[in-house]
């Protein structure tokens, strides 16, 4: 971990401009395989949140302000492009759909059923907890932002896996790729339920975010940025917790049959 911690306080700024050097990433992958680590692989540089202003704690109401901003600077060109008129007049009612879509997107989850019942991120959320979620579609990239006690605790991005994707055609090229811009290879994990973890999974961590990639499908890769201090707390947080199915009457089990 000594060594890790070293090459990471030589590296830029975490999903900044300029890419880390691939090199670290190399030179580390060679070292003598070790047992498996409890922890996942520490990084000390930030890993800043997009659009600017976003971070943890923030409520859904700050949220939105700040995807609003996002959106005006989205379209920030086509506005130096657009003639006077009628096709300004769209352009302003294209660019408040945007941003009506995301402000009207908040799901509560204080109740089953949810349309996230059945769907990949099962075990990400809880009913009952004040728990909430927003969904964003910007610039192709799929983003669902999870709140707990109105508070940003974790942000979940999709990405397809394709040969122009920037994450590349497969899981292992999306590895390669985060790896690079940390400068360190990820702590692998297999996937088990029983533990939570629903798919294989590859994590890095700084003292703020815990990092994941989340091998979805074969199509699809998930990377979830989740603040530490609040998943630490899940436990207290989560006090509600679902009753299980009640078992029916063996009586009347046997009457169904």
């Amino acid at each position: 971990m000594r060594k890790l911690r070293l090459i990471g306080t030589t590296l830029a700024l975490f999903m900044g401009v300029a890419l880390f050097a691939p090199h670290s990433a190399d030179a580390a992958r060679k070292k003598k395989p070790e047992a498996a680590a409890a922890e996942p692989v520490a990084i000390e540089q930030p890993i800043p949140l997009e659009p600017a202003g976003l971070d943890f704690g923030k409520t859904a109401k700050e949220v939105t302000a700040i995807y609003s901003k996002a959106i005006d600077k989205d379209y920030g060109k086509a506005y130096t492009e657009v003639e006077p008129g009628t096709e300004q007049r769209r352009l302003d009612e294209e660019v408040q759909r945007e941003k009506d879509a995301f402000k009207k997107s908040i799901l509560v989850l204080d109740a089953p059923p949810s349309n996230m019942d059945g769907t990949r991120f099962v075990g990400e959320f809880t009913y009952g907890n004040a728990e909430a979620v927003m969904r964003s579609v910007r610039q192709g990239k799929e983003r669902t932002l999870f709140f707990i006690g109105d508070k940003l605790w974790k942000v979940i991005d999709i990405y397809e896996l394709a040969e122009k994707s920037k994450m590349g055609a497969d899981f292992k090229s999306a590895v390669a790729h985060i790896e690079k811009m940390t400068g360190v290879p990820g702590r692998s994990r297999a996937a088990n339920p029983e533990q939570g973890r629903r798919f294989d999974e590859v994590d890095w961590a700084n003292a703020k975010i815990h990092l994941r990639l989340i091998h979805w499908d074969e199509k699809k890769v998930a990377v979830a940025f989740v603040e530490r201090a609040t998943a630490a707390r899940l436990s207290e947080l989560r006090a509600h917790k679902e009753k299980p199915p009640v078992d029916m009457d063996p009586a009347v089990k046997g009457v169904l049959r």
